[in-house]
């Protein structure tokens, strides 16, 4: 259910990318695979379904990405994802590739302990789950990609990433 306070006027022009990654640097998901184990990323559960999941390209391309909250969004009181994914795209941002998940996992070197950073992808089916979507997380147990689901609540404050 979506809570909302009077959408103020947003376009894509009042945001500003938050990060800029290179997308296509691997050439297919063991590549990526082991470019994160090499830079220290944690999994305790699922990796290799997770990996699976991700989409690589071995293409270069260039991702500009946007941290957008449903506060952002005029969304009040949270919501859950598919609703925050309709008011993203209301404003013109889309979903991001799924490769972006493990590159970004990649590319965030700076993400601060207890930081959780959703990402933007389009819903999988996962270990039974009707859809799930991708979570980087930083613990004291190191850096990892969790899954959410979609249907879970998101606090109005939380960060979800998108591109243009």
């Amino acid at each position: 259910m979506l809570f909302t306070q009077p959408k103020p006027v947003v376009t894509q022009l009042d945001w500003k990318p938050w990060r800029t990654i290179i997308l296509g640097q691997h050439a297919n998901n063991q590549a990526l695979f082991n470019a994160l184990r090499k830079s220290g990323y944690t999994n305790y559960l699922w990796t290799d379904d997770i990996i699976n999941k991700l989409q690589v390209v071995p293409e270069p391309r260039i991702k500009e990405l946007y941290l957008v909250s449903p506060r952002d969004l005029g969304i009040t009181y949270g919501c859950d994802y598919p609703d925050l994914r309709t008011e993203a795209m209301r404003v013109g941002f889309k979903v991001v590739p799924t490769e972006t998940v493990g590159q970004l996992r990649l590319d965030y070197n700076d993400q601060p302990v207890d930081e959780r950073i959703h990402v933007g992808t389009v819903t999988f089916p996962f270990k039974g789950r009707q859809r799930a979507i991708f979570c980087l997380v930083h613990t004291n147990q190191g850096k990892q990609i969790i899954i959410r689901e979609p249907g879970e609540y998101y606090q109005s404050d939380e960060k979800f990433v998108f591109c243009r």
